[in-house]
């Protein structure tokens, strides 16, 4: 705009002198004063740049195009003076009109508080200072490299891939700057990439980053490396083998579900739920040892562990252990929570509940085969029903002093033997529950331990 009225100036200068030179005396022949006849031409003369102005601003200048307002600059490149439209989140087009688009002007995006992500900004687009004064929205820089679609913040993140199939190959910089994330959906579903290998610089995988990539193959390796692992990270990944060293505190539900994982380690003091589901590979013992000192974890100065719904739910992990020393000098009680189905159709050898304070909630062994169940819980309680719900027992034995079991607890299960200790909790129950405890084999156990004259064998976490 400066250019274009430093231009009108001159122009009306070089008009003034002309004009004082054409008469010498002052007057034409009509007897008209320079002076009058300079005012009317000036006249003219403006009237006539306004309509230039205004032909020029409406063919090459001012112009909207999806929701942009814009102006074509002297170069011929478009610059966005402001956003009209109302959408929570915006991307610059690289080009608007036929125009490619160099910059966003000053107050662009002044103020628009209805945008809540950030604006995506093509690479090279220049963005001026204030373009987003009074908005919290922000603004990434999006490109394409290589195949590899992404945003430019903070690093890398990894939004897409336009190459088809083989070998997926994340790099370690693009245009000089450290890949750090992959983002939310960045490969879900393909199904046509066979193999993956990830740079050290990674730090974090978004929301179903890799889900449904079924073919995708590679080691778990390179998750000890990362910060957040995103719901959905790896779903249905059933190639994808090995142990994931799990150290970061952001871990999304159903993270690993179904995926081809045969080991984990935990130094958080919770699972998500669905965090492991249909794992088939992961034939592993389950520790959930709550630390009385964990302060950190809960303000109270309770120890804390939980394990989600449906955390191992079809898993193929072989005990569970749930055992911790009574303290009872200790800053506050041990606590545990587990979730519904959290081991549903799981097969266990065993699975040693000794704890002091316990939320069971319904059906979290539905399902289930256990071979020996050893409960110890005192003064748990139990916020659900159903707890073992369908569950194959093959041995329980129960020495809690004091324990609050809803009578249908077991309801629908069948077992092979009851321990002398688990037979006042468990037969007062038998005519309530619709399918009744195998009461011949319970029968047998008292007999056999009349002729032998054995006690059954308690591991020493859980004698009386």
């Amino acid at each position: 705009m400066t250019t274009r009225y430093s231009e009108r100036q001159d122009i009306m200068e070089r008009f003034d002198r002309n004009m004082e030179m054409s008469c010498n005396n002052g007057c034409d022949c009509n007897g008209t004063t320079v002076a009058q006849k300079t005012a009317t031409a000036k006249k003219v003369l403006c009237f006539a740049l306004i309509l230039v102005s205004l032909v020029v601003y409406a063919v090459a200048g001012a112009a909207v195009s999806n929701d942009f307002d814009y102006i074509v600059d002297d170069s011929g490149y478009a610059i966005i003076t402001a956003y009209l439209g109302s959408d929570s989140s915006v991307e610059i087009p690289d080009v608007l009109d036929g125009y490619t688009v160099d910059s966003i002007a000053d107050l662009a995006f002044a103020n628009m508080d209805f945008i809540t992500s950030p604006v995506r900004v093509p690479i090279g687009v220049i963005v001026e200072a204030d373009a987003f004064q009074g908005s919290d929205c922000g603004f990434v820089y999006y490109g394409e490299s290589n195949g590899f679609l992404y945003e430019l913040s903070n690093g890398i993140t990894i939004t897409g891939y336009t190459h088809t199939g083989g070998n997926l190959i994340i790099p370690q910089k693009i245009n000089g700057y450290n890949v750090t994330t992959i983002g939310e959906g960045a490969f879900e579903g393909r199904i046509d990439l066979l193999s993956l290998s990830v740079p050290a610089t990674l730090t974090a995988v978004k929301d179903r980053a890799f889900k449904g990539c079924s073919n995708l193959t590679g080691n778990f390796d390179f998750v000890k490396q990362l910060q957040y692992v995103g719901a959905y990270a790896f779903y249905d990944c059933e190639k994808l083998t090995g142990t994931a060293e799990i150290a970061t505190e952001s871990w999304g539900e159903h993270s690993f579900q179904n995926s081809g994982i045969s080991g984990y380690t935990n130094s958080n003091d919770f699972i998500p739920a669905y965090a492991f589901a249909g794992c088939k590979e992961l034939k592993q013992d389950v520790y959930a040892t709550p630390s009385v000192y964990a302060t950190e974890i809960d303000q109270t100065g309770n120890g804390l562990y939980c394990i989600g719904e449906h955390a191992f739910d079809g898993s193929a992990v072989t005990d569970l252990y749930c055992s911790v020393e009574y303290n009872y000098t200790a800053y506050a009680s041990n606590y545990l929570e587990i979730g519904a189905y959290a081991f549903a159709n799981t097969t266990m050898k065993e699975v040693v509940i000794n704890i002091q304070e316990m939320v069971f909630a319904t059906h979290i062994f539905d399902g289930s085969h256990i071979n020996r169940l050893w409960l110890r819980c005192e003064g748990a309680y139990v916020a659900n029903a159903n707890q073992f719900y369908g569950a194959t027992i093959n041995d329980i034995t129960i020495g809690a002093e004091s324990i609050d079991f809803y009578k249908d607890g077991f309801n629908h299960c069948s077992f092979d033997t009851l321990s002398a200790s688990a037979q006042p909790y468990i037969m007062p129950y038998l005519d309530l529950t619709p399918v009744s405890i195998q009461q011949g084999a319970i029968l047998k156990n008292k007999t056999t331990k009349k002729k032998t004259g054995k006690r059954p064998s308690i591991p020493c976490c859980i004698r009386d």
